[in-house]
Protein backbone atom coordinates (compact mmCIF):
# COMPACT_ATOMS: atom_id res chain seq x y z
CA UNK A 1 0.00 0.00 0.00
CA UNK A 2 1.02 3.58 -0.62
CA UNK A 3 2.40 5.41 2.40
CA UNK A 4 4.37 8.32 0.96
CA UNK A 5 3.82 10.79 -1.85
CA UNK A 6 6.28 13.48 -2.97
CA UNK A 7 5.01 16.51 -4.84
CA UNK A 8 7.34 18.86 -6.72
CA UNK A 9 6.27 21.96 -8.58
CA UNK A 10 5.61 25.67 -8.48
CA UNK A 11 2.63 27.70 -7.31
CA UNK A 12 2.38 31.07 -9.03
CA UNK A 13 2.97 33.95 -6.62
CA UNK A 14 1.16 36.29 -9.02
CA UNK A 15 -2.13 34.41 -8.76
CA UNK A 16 -5.07 36.06 -7.02
CA UNK A 17 -7.27 34.47 -4.39
CA UNK A 18 -10.64 33.25 -5.73
CA UNK A 19 -13.30 35.85 -4.87
CA UNK A 20 -16.85 36.59 -5.94
CA UNK A 21 -18.17 39.77 -7.53
CA UNK A 22 -18.21 41.55 -4.20
CA UNK A 23 -14.61 40.65 -3.38
CA UNK A 24 -15.56 38.03 -0.79
CA UNK A 25 -13.52 34.85 -0.71
CA UNK A 26 -15.20 31.91 -2.42
CA UNK A 27 -15.82 28.71 -0.48
CA UNK A 28 -13.78 25.83 -1.88
CA UNK A 29 -15.73 23.43 -4.08
CA UNK A 30 -13.90 20.67 -5.93
CA UNK A 31 -16.52 20.74 -8.68
CA UNK A 32 -16.10 24.47 -9.28
CA UNK A 33 -12.74 25.46 -10.86
CA UNK A 34 -13.39 29.07 -9.95
CA UNK A 35 -12.82 28.26 -6.27
CA UNK A 36 -9.21 27.08 -6.59
CA UNK A 37 -6.09 28.12 -8.50
CA UNK A 38 -4.34 24.86 -9.32
CA UNK A 39 -4.82 21.10 -8.96
CA UNK A 40 -2.76 17.98 -9.38
CA UNK A 41 -3.53 14.32 -8.83
CA UNK A 42 -1.76 11.04 -8.13
CA UNK A 43 -2.85 7.41 -8.00
CA UNK A 44 -2.30 5.58 -4.71
CA UNK A 45 -2.91 1.93 -3.80
CA UNK A 46 -4.53 0.36 -0.74
CA UNK A 47 -3.57 -2.86 1.05
CA UNK A 48 -5.57 -4.91 -1.49
CA UNK A 49 -3.77 -3.32 -4.43
CA UNK A 50 -6.81 -1.31 -5.56
CA UNK A 51 -6.09 2.14 -7.06
CA UNK A 52 -7.48 5.40 -5.66
CA UNK A 53 -7.27 8.87 -7.17
CA UNK A 54 -5.94 11.53 -4.80
CA UNK A 55 -6.41 15.10 -6.01
CA UNK A 56 -4.67 18.07 -4.41
CA UNK A 57 -6.27 21.50 -4.80
CA UNK A 58 -4.26 24.64 -4.12
CA UNK A 59 -6.12 27.85 -3.23
CA UNK A 60 -4.29 31.17 -3.06
CA UNK A 61 -4.71 32.64 0.40
CA UNK A 62 -6.67 35.90 0.48
CA UNK A 63 -3.98 37.54 2.60
CA UNK A 64 -2.87 40.30 0.24
CA UNK A 65 0.46 40.77 2.01
CA UNK A 66 1.51 37.14 1.85
CA UNK A 67 2.32 34.46 -0.66
CA UNK A 68 0.71 31.31 0.60
CA UNK A 69 -1.63 28.59 -0.63
CA UNK A 70 -4.20 26.56 1.30
CA UNK A 71 -4.43 22.84 0.57
CA UNK A 72 -7.57 20.75 0.00
CA UNK A 73 -7.63 17.04 -0.80
CA UNK A 74 -10.17 14.64 -2.30
CA UNK A 75 -9.90 10.88 -2.61
CA UNK A 76 -11.93 9.25 -5.39
CA UNK A 77 -13.81 12.57 -5.69
CA UNK A 78 -14.79 12.44 -2.00
CA UNK A 79 -13.86 15.66 -0.25
CA UNK A 80 -11.61 15.05 2.74
CA UNK A 81 -12.71 18.35 4.18
CA UNK A 82 -11.02 21.77 4.33
CA UNK A 83 -7.71 21.85 6.12
CA UNK A 84 -5.76 24.46 7.98
CA UNK A 85 -2.56 23.35 6.25
CA UNK A 86 -0.94 26.01 4.09
CA UNK A 87 2.25 26.41 2.07
CA UNK A 88 3.87 29.76 2.88
CA UNK A 89 6.57 31.03 0.51
CA UNK A 90 7.15 34.41 2.09
CA UNK A 91 8.75 36.99 -0.22
CA UNK A 92 11.48 34.75 -1.65
CA UNK A 93 9.34 32.04 -3.26
CA UNK A 94 10.70 29.29 -1.03
CA UNK A 95 9.47 27.83 2.23
CA UNK A 96 11.24 28.63 5.47
CA UNK A 97 13.78 26.13 6.78
CA UNK A 98 11.62 25.41 9.81
CA UNK A 99 8.36 25.16 7.82
CA UNK A 100 6.20 22.06 8.11
CA UNK A 101 6.53 20.62 4.60
CA UNK A 102 4.57 17.38 5.07
CA UNK A 103 0.88 16.73 5.40
CA UNK A 104 -0.67 13.41 6.50
CA UNK A 105 -4.25 12.24 6.07
CA UNK A 106 -6.14 8.97 6.32
CA UNK A 107 -9.10 7.40 4.56
CA UNK A 108 -10.84 4.07 4.85
CA UNK A 109 -11.17 2.28 1.48
CA UNK A 110 -13.75 -0.47 1.04
CA UNK A 111 -12.35 -3.98 1.39
CA UNK A 112 -8.93 -2.84 2.61
CA UNK A 113 -7.10 -1.52 5.64
CA UNK A 114 -7.28 2.13 6.59
CA UNK A 115 -4.70 3.98 4.54
CA UNK A 116 -2.52 6.73 5.98
CA UNK A 117 -0.64 8.79 3.44
CA UNK A 118 2.00 11.45 4.02
CA UNK A 119 2.57 14.01 1.26
CA UNK A 120 5.93 15.77 1.10
CA UNK A 121 5.76 19.35 -0.23
CA UNK A 122 9.38 20.30 0.48
CA UNK A 123 10.07 20.53 -3.28
CA UNK A 124 7.33 23.10 -3.92
CA UNK A 125 8.23 26.72 -4.74
CA UNK A 126 6.19 29.89 -4.95
CA UNK A 127 7.95 31.84 -7.69
CA UNK A 128 6.34 34.28 -10.08
CA UNK A 129 5.89 31.67 -12.80
CA UNK A 130 2.99 29.63 -14.05
CA UNK A 131 1.79 27.01 -11.58
CA UNK A 132 2.99 23.61 -12.72
CA UNK A 133 3.61 20.09 -11.50
CA UNK A 134 7.24 19.11 -12.13
CA UNK A 135 6.92 15.58 -10.77
CA UNK A 136 4.95 13.41 -8.39
CA UNK A 137 6.27 10.13 -7.03
CA UNK A 138 4.64 7.63 -4.71
CA UNK A 139 5.36 4.21 -3.26
CA UNK A 140 2.91 1.33 -3.35
CA UNK A 141 1.87 -0.95 -6.20
CA UNK A 142 -1.25 -2.23 -7.84
CA UNK A 143 -2.05 -5.94 -7.61
CA UNK A 144 0.25 -7.96 -9.87
CA UNK A 145 0.94 -11.51 -11.02
CA UNK A 146 4.27 -13.31 -10.93
CA UNK A 147 5.88 -13.03 -14.38
CA UNK A 148 9.54 -14.11 -14.10
CA UNK A 149 12.40 -15.23 -11.88
CA UNK A 150 16.05 -14.29 -12.03
CA UNK A 151 19.09 -14.99 -9.86
CA UNK A 152 22.25 -13.07 -9.07
CA UNK A 153 25.77 -14.36 -8.36
CA UNK A 154 25.01 -14.79 -4.67
CA UNK A 155 22.03 -17.02 -5.43
CA UNK A 156 19.36 -14.51 -4.44
CA UNK A 157 16.12 -15.17 -6.34
CA UNK A 158 14.26 -12.09 -7.54
CA UNK A 159 10.61 -12.36 -8.56
CA UNK A 160 9.28 -9.89 -11.13
CA UNK A 161 5.59 -9.04 -11.19
CA UNK A 162 3.31 -7.60 -13.85
CA UNK A 163 2.85 -4.40 -11.83
CA UNK A 164 6.53 -3.55 -12.22
CA UNK A 165 7.61 -4.60 -8.74
CA UNK A 166 10.66 -6.81 -8.14
CA UNK A 167 11.22 -8.55 -4.81
CA UNK A 168 13.89 -10.82 -3.36
CA UNK A 169 11.96 -13.97 -2.45
CA UNK A 170 14.69 -16.48 -1.55
CA UNK A 171 18.28 -17.58 -1.87
CA UNK A 172 19.96 -20.72 -3.19
CA UNK A 173 21.91 -22.62 -0.52
CA UNK A 174 25.16 -24.42 -1.31
CA UNK A 175 26.86 -27.21 0.63
CA UNK A 176 30.51 -28.25 0.87
CA UNK A 177 32.04 -31.39 2.36
CA UNK A 178 35.30 -32.02 4.10
CA UNK A 179 35.96 -34.91 1.70
CA UNK A 180 33.93 -34.55 -1.51
CA UNK A 181 35.56 -37.73 -2.85
CA UNK A 182 33.87 -39.69 -0.09
CA UNK A 183 30.33 -38.95 -1.30
CA UNK A 184 28.27 -42.01 -2.24
CA UNK A 185 27.05 -42.11 -5.90
CA UNK A 186 23.31 -42.69 -6.12
CA UNK A 187 22.96 -42.55 -9.91
CA UNK A 188 22.05 -39.89 -12.45
CA UNK A 189 24.91 -37.63 -11.27
CA UNK A 190 23.48 -37.57 -7.74
CA UNK A 191 25.58 -38.14 -4.63
CA UNK A 192 24.69 -38.73 -1.00
CA UNK A 193 26.45 -37.86 2.22
CA UNK A 194 28.46 -40.64 3.80
CA UNK A 195 30.71 -41.19 6.80
CA UNK A 196 33.73 -40.69 4.56
CA UNK A 197 32.53 -37.37 3.14
CA UNK A 198 31.62 -35.80 6.45
CA UNK A 199 28.53 -33.72 7.16
CA UNK A 200 27.27 -31.08 4.75
CA UNK A 201 28.35 -27.52 5.54
CA UNK A 202 25.41 -25.53 4.22
CA UNK A 203 25.53 -21.79 3.67
CA UNK A 204 25.11 -18.97 1.19
CA UNK A 205 27.12 -18.69 -2.02
CA UNK A 206 30.32 -16.62 -1.96
CA UNK A 207 30.94 -17.50 1.69
CA UNK A 208 33.49 -19.88 3.22
CA UNK A 209 34.80 -21.12 -0.10
CA UNK A 210 31.46 -22.19 -1.54
CA UNK A 211 31.88 -20.19 -4.76
CA UNK A 212 29.29 -18.20 -6.67
CA UNK A 213 26.15 -18.99 -8.65
CA UNK A 214 26.39 -18.47 -12.41
CA UNK A 215 22.85 -17.46 -13.43
CA UNK A 216 21.62 -18.00 -16.99
CA UNK A 217 24.69 -20.09 -17.82
CA UNK A 218 24.38 -23.39 -19.69
CA UNK A 219 26.54 -26.13 -18.20
CA UNK A 220 28.91 -27.72 -20.70
CA UNK A 221 29.02 -31.48 -21.20
CA UNK A 222 31.44 -33.29 -18.89
CA UNK A 223 32.40 -35.95 -21.48
CA UNK A 224 35.20 -36.12 -24.08
CA UNK A 225 33.50 -35.69 -27.44
CA UNK A 226 36.38 -37.38 -29.30
CA UNK A 227 36.14 -40.51 -27.17
CA UNK A 228 32.36 -40.61 -27.57
CA UNK A 229 32.61 -40.22 -31.36
CA UNK A 230 35.12 -43.09 -31.60
CA UNK A 231 32.83 -45.26 -29.48
CA UNK A 232 29.93 -44.44 -31.80
CA UNK A 233 31.96 -45.42 -34.87
CA UNK A 234 33.00 -48.67 -33.22
CA UNK A 235 29.39 -49.47 -32.31
CA UNK A 236 28.32 -48.77 -35.89
CA UNK A 237 30.96 -51.15 -37.28
CA UNK A 238 29.94 -53.87 -34.82
CA UNK A 239 26.34 -53.46 -35.93
CA UNK A 240 27.34 -53.71 -39.59
CA UNK A 241 29.39 -56.85 -38.91
CA UNK A 242 26.51 -58.48 -37.04
CA UNK A 243 24.08 -57.54 -39.79
CA UNK A 244 26.41 -59.10 -42.39
CA UNK A 245 26.68 -62.30 -40.34
CA UNK A 246 22.89 -62.56 -40.14
CA UNK A 247 22.66 -61.99 -43.92
CA UNK A 248 25.21 -64.75 -44.55
CA UNK A 249 23.23 -67.16 -42.36
CA UNK A 250 20.05 -66.34 -44.30
CA UNK A 251 21.81 -66.96 -47.63
CA UNK A 252 23.10 -70.35 -46.41
CA UNK A 253 19.62 -71.34 -45.25
CA UNK A 254 18.15 -70.44 -48.63
CA UNK A 255 20.83 -72.46 -50.43
CA UNK A 256 20.08 -75.55 -48.30
CA UNK A 257 16.35 -75.28 -48.96
CA UNK A 258 16.95 -75.15 -52.71
CA UNK A 259 18.88 -78.47 -52.76
CA UNK A 260 17.01 -81.30 -54.49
Amino acid sequence: PTANVTFNGNLDSRAEAPVDGTGAALTFDATDPDTYNFLSNVTVYDSAGAPHDVTMYFVKNDDAEGNSYDLHITVDDADQGPTSYALDFGTTGVQADDADTTYAFTFDPAGADELEITIDFSGVTGYGATSANSGITQDGYAAGQLSAFQFDREGIAYASYTNGETRAVGQVALATFTNPGGLTPTGKTNFAQSDNSGVALVGTPSGEGRGYIRPSALESANVDLTVELLALIEAQRNFQSNAQAVQNANDASQAILQLR
